[in-house]
C-alpha cells in the first residue's frame, strides 16, 4: 500500500513543476514589459498565495493595503513685509455715454461706486467716440466721496482702466478737468510730455467735470476709453 503522505508530496511537486512555466510566463521578457504582472510583483498577491498554498498547504489570505499616510498640514505662510502690501482692489463703474452731452449743462452724470472695503480704490470709465466734424465734445460730471488723488487717462479702447503707452495722441483727442464754475484745472491738450495720462487731487463733495475734445480726427470717428480712478495708496 502506498504511503498517503508520500503520494501527497509527489502530487504537490508535480503541480508545482506544472505551474512554474505559467508563472514564469507572467514575468515577461527583459526587452518589453509584460501585460500581466510577474510573480515577484507585490501587486499580484494571488499568484504568491497560490504557490504558498500548494507548497505548504497554507491558507490564502488577501493582504490588506496599509492605510495612506496622514498628510502634514502645509506651513503657514509668512506675512508680507511691512510697506510691501499690494494696493487695494480697483472697483470701476462703467458709464454709458449718451448724446447730446457737448457742454457742461448737458454733461452725463458719472457716479463712483461705493467703497465696500477700506483698502479698495474706486473710479469710473466710459467708452465712446469723438469726431472733429460731428461730435466735438463729450462732457461728464462727477463728485468723489473722499478727498483723494485720481488718475485721468484718455486711451484707445481696450481692457482695464489704464493705457498701454501715453494714451491717445493728444493732437487727435484730449481732455480737460473743470471745477463747478467751469474753470479749467487741468488739460492734456498738446501735452507731448505726459500725453493723455495725468493725475489730480479732487476734494470730497465738490462737483467736477471731465470733457473729451476732438482734435484732428480727419472727420472720422475715433474710439476712446476715458478712465477716472483713484491713485494707488
Amino acid at each position: 500500500m502506498c504511503d498517503t503522505r508520500q503520494s501527497k508530496g509527489v502530487s504537490v511537486w508535480i503541480v508545482v513543476w506544472t505551474i512554474l512555466p505559467l508563472l514564469a510566463a507572467c514575468g515577461g521578457g527583459d526587452d518589453s514589459p509584460s501585460a500581466e504582472p510577474s510573480l515577484g510583483n507585490p501587486d499580484n498577491p494571488p499568484l504568491i498565495c497560490l504557490l504558498h498554498y500548494i507548497l505548504f498547504n497554507g491558507v490564502c489570505v488577501e493582504d490588506v493595503d496599509d492605510p495612506p499616510p496622514v498628510a502634514e498640514p502645509p506651513p503657514e505662510s509668512e506675512p508680507p513685509p511691512a510697506g510691501n502690501s499690494p494696493p487695494g482692489r480697483l472697483v470701476m463703474r462703467t458709464i454709458i455715454e449718451v448724446e447730446p452731452n457737448n457742454d457742461l449743462s448737458m454733461a452725463n452724470a458719472a457716479s463712483m461706486p461705493s467703497r465696500t472695503e477700506p483698502e479698495n480704490r474706486v473710479g469710473f470709465f466710459t467708452f465712446s467716440t469723438i469726431n472733429d466734424l460731428s461730435d466735438t465734445v463729450d462732457a461728464f460730471a462727477f463728485t468723489v466721496a473722499e478727498t483723494r488723488t485720481f488718475h485721468i487717462n484718455l486711451c484707445p479702447p481696450g481692457d482695464g482702466p489704464g493705457c498701454p503707452t501715453q494714451g491717445l495722441d493728444v493732437f487727435t483727442a484730449f481732455f480737460r478737468i473743470l471745477d463747478q464754475s467751469g474753470n479749467v484745472l487741468l488739460t492734456s491738450q498738446a501735452d507731448e510730455l505726459q500725453g493723455n495720462i495725468h493725475s489730480l487731487t479732487f476734494d470730497a463733495g465738490v462737483l467736477y467735470y471731465v470733457t473729451v475734445f476732438a482734435g484732428d480726427t480727419m472727420t472720422a470717428d475715433v474710439e476712446y476709453k476715458l478712465g477716472v480712478f483713484e491713485h494707488n495708496k
